[in-house]
């Protein structure tokens, strides 16, 4: 079986979740005597990877000379099955569609949530209002409650591309059943048979010594102050660091606000906080005592599960609908209220204070981090192969 994963970006995997499922998938699939290989849109990497290729136009998916090459590579390499890791963008899944034409049947995986950007929009565009003086503005649409027109709105724009979506995909891959409610929301009727929830499996296969934890804090992932909300994880800094000078925070990733995050940091005078750039971040979870995700939104959150692999406890903000299948609130992480900033505070002094809370909380945060091995995830995503090849290519 010969298996194209479809994305718009090189498949690097330290440049972000989906590159790295992504990566960590085939490369399970590879052990187990499958094909793989990957089309990008545009080279967003200079990483060396034998199986990665691209479509010669790099401007948009719906090219025609991306057409012809599409369907040439489909018969060229023999391919069994796409994986459309863009579900979300109507341009590359309408490129996908094209794999109808060889008979191959199509995978779909929509790596996010597709109404938090609009539930949260106060959070993820409070910067940019803030930026033109405008916060005046938000207050207006929060008081209004403007976010029904938002919602209808978007629904308008995006409910042709997600009806589209489902017919032409022999799977829907959601990260949570908890998705398939938006789901739903713009296909105006009950989620069909083919929409299915497989998690993202977690990266690594480690072996953990809790007792070898350093008293840090660490954020992974990309730096902007939009979905992740980098800017808040600093503002509960500031709160913590004069008070807590044995503990430090370690911030790994890079993005388009890494500049300003650095500012904001000088700004708030905050100490023993440390911008380690793009790196493995093993090492990190290896240190890490405590994990922090302030994000508006997310589809999963992987880096959670990731740090969980390792012992570190996870803390993040109840504002995504699968963040309770990752998190159980006060038993392997915390929740905290979207987006009280005291609250986050508090519950991180309250671990900071106690080794023994820290200890506890640690073994448990392995034991769910189980729940997404790569074995089990990784098995459920064969079984959906197994049935294309045995139901056939019925849409």
């Amino acid at each position: 079986m010969n298996i194209l994963f479809l994305y718009h970006l090189t498949i690097d995997p330290i440049k972000g979740g989906i590159e790295r499922v992504t990566n960590v998938l085939a490369d399970y699939f590879g052990k187990r005597g499958y094909k793989i290989f990957f089309l990008g849109l545009k080279k967003s990497s200079p990483i060396i990877d034998g199986r990665q290729y691209y479509l010669p136009d790099s401007k948009r998916f719906g090219a025609k000379q991306n057409i012809q090459y599409f369907l040439y590579f489909l018969k060229a390499n023999r391919i069994t099955i796409v994986i459309n890791q863009g579900g979300l963008g109507p341009q590359s899944s309408r490129l996908a569609y094209y794999c109808h034409e060889q008979n191959v049947p199509l995978i779909s995986v929509i790596h996010n949530s597709i109404l938090a950007r609009i539930n949260n929009f106060s959070s993820a565009y409070f910067n940019l209002f803030k930026k033109y003086n405008l916060i005046w503005v938000l207050k207006i649409i929060n008081r209004l409650n403007i976010k029904i027109v938002l919602l209808w709105m978007y629904k308008q724009k995006y409910k042709k591309h997600f009806k589209e979506l489902c017919k032409n995909s022999h799977f829907v891959v959601l990260l949570s059943d908890e998705f398939k409610k938006e789901l739903q929301f713009f296909t105006g009727k009950k989620i069909n048979v083919n929409t299915v929830s497989l998690p993202n499996p977690v990266s690594f296969n480690v072996k953990t010594d809790i007792s070898q934890k350093k008293k840090e804090l660490l954020y992974v992932g990309r730096i902007d102050f939009y979905q992740k909300r980098v800017d808040l994880l600093l503002a509960i800094w500031s709160k913590l660091y004069k008070w807590y000078a044995d503990w430090s925070l370690h911030i790994v990733g890079d993005g388009p606000q890494l500049a300003d995050a650095k500012q904001l940091s000088v700004k708030l005078k905050l100490e023993n906080i440390y911008f380690d750039g793009f790196l493995e971040p093993q090492v990190y979870y290896q240190n890490a005592s405590l994990f922090c995700m302030t994000s508006s939104y997310e589809g999963f959150g992987i880096v959670l599960v990731e740090a969980m692999q390792y012992g570190v406890i996870p803390f993040a903000f109840n504002s995504y609908l699968s963040i309770t299948d990752i998190i159980d609130d006060q038993i392997n992480g915390i929740l905290i209220p979207p987006f009280n900033i005291d609250q986050y505070v508090f519950e991180l002094e309250r671990f900071m204070k106690d080794d023994s809370l820290r200890k506890s909380f640690a073994m448990e945060t392995i034991k769910k981090s189980q729940k997404y091995s790569l074995d089990k995830i990784g098995g459920e995503w064969v079984s959906l192969f197994n049935n294309l090849q045995t139901d056939g290519l019925k849409l």
